[in-house]
């Protein structure tokens, strides 16, 4: 079995935070808005992935009982 610790929102969250102004606001303003959407999408995927292995290990917690 794979023994890692349980995703943390808060890590999540601060990696995505710190990511968005080292590199996504200083190349938003530089390139005037264009690939917004890109750029969005892969700061949101640290926060969207906590979320749903925290789900997944919701639901296999309650299956065992």
């Amino acid at each position: 079995g794979c023994h890692l610790p349980p995703p943390s929102y808060r890590r999540a969250l601060v990696f995505t935070l710190r990511d968005f102004f080292k590199r996504f606001v200083p190349r938003f303003l530089a390139f005037r808005g264009k690939g917004f959407l890109h750029a969005s999408q892969r700061l949101l995927l640290p926060l969207w992935s906590a979320y749903e292995m925290k789900k997944a290990l919701r639901t296999a917690m309650r299956a065992k009982k």
